[in-house]
């Protein structure tokens, strides 16, 4: 469905008064759609696009004020057709760009921007939604913006700010006035009064769900759905879509009740995160698979932090979210087990990031694509691509990449192979070796890249340098945790008297463990510690070389830094702080490391600290903070 907004006959006969106000509202409208799609296109790294040229539109508006009020001459009707045209360009201009914006990414943008939004906005997206070609990705996106602009939000629950009367009536008003025409009473065919007694059984079988199981075996999701891309052009009705959004707000609020009802931990986080209950009725094609994702990583990193009982009790609700996201209506009396969603996963992480690996190799990456994998991940969101794929030298647009696919590798494999309650098996041996070797080769390549650069090129091989320096930490780390728990790993107890260097040795390992795999991790993490004292020692020595200054570089005087007594040098680069640690750091008790390194992301900066890593005068690591937490354990 087009809605014939500008071309009308209704349009044609309005008085100059009249159009000013008309176009007046449709020219705000378009600037407000154009600006949140270029805040959406930021956020998925597409290339800044020029706002459109509005100067015809404004000087034949001038023209029109120059008129009489009441004037309908054919001079004016010119005017308007001008004017028609001009806005006619300006939406197939937007809508050519809204066609790579999913709905779940302005469900995302809304949802993670720091900001209430005024109504304005969300009535502009809505005639702009409106207004285009009625095709799935536009009704779930039409759905949404109101379902938006009719509710507040009250911590997990979404409440309508007024009833369905009133909703009617003013979408009612506001679809007249973008169509150029009077408001008529709401449309009152069978087809509506159809569609509207199919959305209140639907609110009735909501309110009548029990538990969280009754509301998944209920399959009302799914069927929702159908209904919905089944309404076509019947959907654009004022008392439909004022009805869909009240089914949309009871649904949701029932889905979060439920949940957190069913498990009061698992529901807050869940109903904190994302707006599940929306997308789960989402009409948009992709919009299962992207909250599948969601899930599947808010479940990796929920059982990182939680017991092992927490997770036995919630496992059964993962499970039966993750029937919610299936691409069928399966019969969920079978399928509400795990068993009924065996892991089609390819086997290695090589396998499963093939798609990124691959693009990496193309003379232009598909940048969206690699932002929307970046983001998913605490560690990796804050990667600027640009330093990684936009290098001017080939050269060094080689290695850095290289680092990128090393660093995309080693975060898939921490979050996925070693975060298994299992052993790992040859086939991720053998990859993880493959990393570090990789690692250890590209270690070498960087340090002689730095030395022989400057100025912007040196500025963006630091930053490439510390996100890797930063990711190879957060591998030690986690082979470290994941030996401990297979392998009985814990310090000699004589450790801190016989060595300042941390010294690990094997308790009673399990019996199931075999010796030939014992060996192999201990290979592994003296492999793993080689590699990262070589870094430290990299980067200690980057450290004590005169860095460039720019806005993204800075030398600070340590002795000024909280508890800059033990530290000898320190420099920044963006958002991650490097210090060089005094004797005295080793003296200092745990909790006080930890807490010296808490107030380092305190301290006054152009960008805000989120990393920081701490080495001694040798460059061995002595600790460090990152999205991933706080280490000052000697296992460093």
């Amino acid at each position: 469905m087009t809605v014939a907004i500008h071309n009308s006959v209704a349009v044609r006969k309005k008085t100059a008064a009249q159009f000013l106000k008309f176009a007046g509202d449709i020219a705000i409208n378009l600037r407000v759609t154009e600006k949140i799609l270029a805040e959406i296109e930021r956020r998925l790294f597409s290339p800044d696009q020029a706002l459109f040229d509005i100067e015809i539109v404004k000087n034949n508006l001038q023209k029109v004020k120059a008129l009489p009020p009441e004037t309908l001459t054919d001079e004016f009707i010119q005017i308007q057709f001008a004017i028609d045209q001009e806005f006619n360009l300006w939406r197939g201009l937007l809508e050519q760009r809204d066609a790579k914006i999913e709905t779940y990414h302005l469900r995302r943008f809304f949802d993670t921007s720091n900001q209430t939004f005024d109504p304005a906005v969300y009535v502009a997206l809505a005639y702009f939604y409106r207004g285009s070609e009625n095709r799935l990705e536009h009704l779930s996106k039409f759905d949404l913006v109101l379902t938006r602009l009719f509710s507040l939000r009250d911590r997990s629950r979404r409440e309508a700010r007024n009833d369905r009367d009133e909703r009617t009536a003013e979408l009612s008003e506001l679809f007249a006035r973008w169509d150029g025409t009077e408001s008529d009473p709401p449309h009152s065919s069978n087809a509506v009064f159809g569609a509207v007694a199919r959305f209140e059984e639907f609110l009735l079988e909501a309110e009548m769900l029990v538990d969280f199981e009754d509301l998944i075996r209920s399959n009302i999701f799914d069927r929702l759905r159908a209904f919905k891309r089944d309404l076509g052009a019947v959907f654009y009705e004022p008392a439909v879509a004022a009805v869909s959004v009240e089914c949309n707000l009871l649904l949701g609020n029932v889905f979060n009740d439920l949940l957190t009802r069913a498990n009061q931990n698992l529901g807050e986080k869940l109903s904190a995160s994302f707006d599940f209950a929306g997308a789960f009725h989402d009409t948009s094609p992709n919009v299962q698979i992207r909250v599948s994702e969601i899930l599947t990583q808010l479940r990796e990193e929920t059982e990182l932090h939680d017991s092992s009982s927490v997770r036995e009790d919630a496992s059964h609700i993962w499970d039966l979210l993750n029937v919610v996201c299936g691409h069928t209506g399966a019969d969920t009396e079978s399928s509400s087990s795990a068993t009924a969603f065996p892991s089609q996963e390819p086997k290695s992480a090589t396998e499963r990031l093939a798609h990124l690996l691959a693009t990496l190799d193309e003379p232009e990456p598909d940048v969206r694509m690699l932002r929307e994998y970046t983001q998913k991940s605490k560690t990796l969101w804050t990667i600027d691509l640009n330093d990684f794929i936009k290098n001017e030298d080939p050269d060094i647009d080689r290695i850095c990449r290289d680092v990128l696919r090393v660093i995309l590798l080693t975060d898939e494999l921490c979050t996925h192979e070693l975060n298994q309650p299992k052993d790992i098996s040859q086939t991720v041996f053998e990859e993880l070796s493959r990393v570090f070797q990789k690692s250890l080769d590209l270690g070498e390549i960087l340090e002689e890249l730095l030395e022989h650069s400057e100025g912007t090129t040196q500025n963006r091989l630091l930053f490439v340098s510390n996100k890797f320096f930063e990711t190879r930490l957060k591998l030690e780390r986690t082979i470290v945790r994941f030996s401990n728990h297979h392998l009985g790993l814990v310090r000699a107890p004589d450790a801190a008297h016989t060595s300042k260097t941390a010294r690990l040795t094997t308790a009673a390992a399990p019996e199931t463990a075999k010796p030939g795999r014992v060996n192999r991790w201990l290979m592994l993490l003296t492999l793993v510690v080689c590699v990262l004292c070589a870094a430290a020692w990299f980067f200690a020595d980057q450290m004590a070389a005169n860095v460039p200054k720019s806005e993204d570089v800075e030398e600070l005087n340590a002795a000024e830094l909280p508890s800059g007594e033990h530290f000898v040098s320190a420099f920044r680069h963006k958002g991650t702080l490097f210090v060089v640690a005094r004797d005295s750091w080793e003296n200092l008790q745990e909790d006080q490391k930890k807490e010296a390194l808490g107030k380092l992301t305190g301290i006054g900066s152009p960008t805000k600290i989120e990393t920081v890593i701490v080495t001694n005068a040798d460059g061995r690591p002595m600790g460090d903070l990152s999205t991933q937490g706080v280490n000052v354990s000697p296992e460093l």
